[in-house]
């Protein structure tokens, strides 16, 4: 016989968003060569400013659900199998604006691969990089844990997912085009890890851990050929990861250690 319970259920939503500041400079450079180089008096901008102060923002915006089931067989009360589901969903918005015109009424934009290319910006305006980069994940856990004693305790635990990611270009690509939304891409990622742990007596312990992993790529700078490209990454691939520890563990009233 095999007894279920839920052991917990998570929705999570979350957003965010992050300013940063900096001066971004068209032609101040020059300028300042000039002056330094005495050919001709800096002049502060009127109208037209030559240099800027740019916010790069990015909003963030998570939604995940975790399912937890948790169940124990009759056949033994020493083994403990636990599971679950777990499923994201995630945009991220990254763009610059301008924050400060420094003087000036309005800044031109001499990018001319930008779709803000020869316009007047003003505070609020976005130029340089606009993108929102997709992810949509879900995957299969499990795990058994043995304990024949109370001493000594195993566990084996498992996983899959698949990540797929997408990105929307609103810089670099008109409005019309349909490349400036990328194809989605999947990733399969998966685990294997086990470990062991024996109690010596109150006091002390000895533990054994090793494990396997690959985990799809982090969207940003691996995925796509760039910030404003929608074209996929060819050579974008899964990290791989393997590890293994032994140690000993010391628990006393005064010190707690793992060595």
């Amino acid at each position: 016989m095999v007894n279920w319970c839920i052991f917990g259920l998570l929705w999570e939503v979350f957003e965010g968003e992050f300013d940063g500041q900096f001066i971004f400079f068209s032609e101040v450079w020059a300028a300042l060569s000039k002056l330094l180089r005495g050919h001709e008096p800096w002049q502060p901008p009127s109208s037209h400013g030559i240099h800027v102060k740019k916010k790069a923002k990015m909003r963030h915006t998570w939604r995940s659900t975790l399912v937890l089931y948790r169940l124990k067989t009759n056949l033994s009360d020493d083994l403990v199998l636990s599971g679950g589901i777990d499923a994201r969903y995630y945009v991220g918005s990254h763009w610059y604006e301008v924050a400060d015109l420094l003087g000036g009424q309005f800044y031109i934009n001499e990018s001319d691969d930008e779709n803000t290319f020869g316009q007047a910006l003003k505070v609020g305006d976005r130029f340089n990089k606009d993108y929102d980069g997709k992810v949509v994940r879900g995957g299969l856990f499990a795990q058994a844990e043995y304990s024949p004693s109370t001493d000594l305790s195993i566990f084996v635990a498992t996983a899959v997912s698949n990540t797929t990611y997408s990105k929307e270009e609103f810089m670099y690509y008109a409005p019309t085009d349909p490349a400036r939304e990328s194809d989605k891409v999947d990733f399969l990622g998966y685990s294997v890890k086990g470990g062991a742990n024996y109690n010596i007596d109150d006091t002390n312990n000895v533990f054994v851990n090793i494990g396997y992993f690959s985990k799809a790529p982090f969207l940003d700078g691996n995925v796509f050929q760039s910030d404003s490209s929608t074209k996929f990454n060819e050579e974008a691939l899964n990290e791989k990861v393997f590890s293994a520890e032994i140690g000993y563990g010391i628990r006393g009233d005064k010190l707690s250690a793992n060595i």
